[in-house]
């Protein structure tokens, strides 16, 4: 048998020094190994698509929310808040005939929302003319 022309290395001996890099390399900042690696989302979750439009139901939610407030103010309170009982209604039925017109082309998911706000802010109209009538 023949000896190789070298002996093994021996593990137990210290190793040279390696040569390092005196500065990191440019460009990306290097991640410290104890960070976790960002991965990418799986499918089907992330941002809405894009090809779709979101409804618009803000200013059909809007018009119901004023023409409830109108309605308390009006109803209530008629002989000494009918003004803002009326101003209330008007902006009410303003807000949530929009907001009906955006839900008939299509635009809103809330027309049901939209028509409480007009029938609300009507009642509100009319508590509003009727005390406007009694407190003059």
């Amino acid at each position: 048998m023949t000896q190789p022309p070298y002996p093994p290395p021996d593990p137990w001996a210290p190793r040279p020094p390696q040569p390092q890099q005196p500065y990191p390399p440019q460009g990306y900042p290097q991640q410290h190994p104890s960070w976790p690696i960002p991965q990418q989302p799986p499918y089907g979750y992330g941002y809405p698509a894009q090809g779709f439009p979101q409804p618009r139901n803000g200013l059909g939610t809007a018009g119901f929310v004023v023409g409830v407030v109108a309605l308390v103010v009006a109803g209530v309170l008629p002989f000494t808040f009918w003004v803002f009982g009326l101003a209330l209604g008007v902006v009410g039925v303003s807000l949530a005939g929009v907001g009906l017109s955006y839900a008939n082309r299509g635009q809103a998911t809330n027309g049901k929302l939209a028509t409480a706000g007009v029938v609300c802010s009507t009642l509100a109209i009319v508590c509003a003319v009727i005390g406007a009538f009694f407190a003059v």
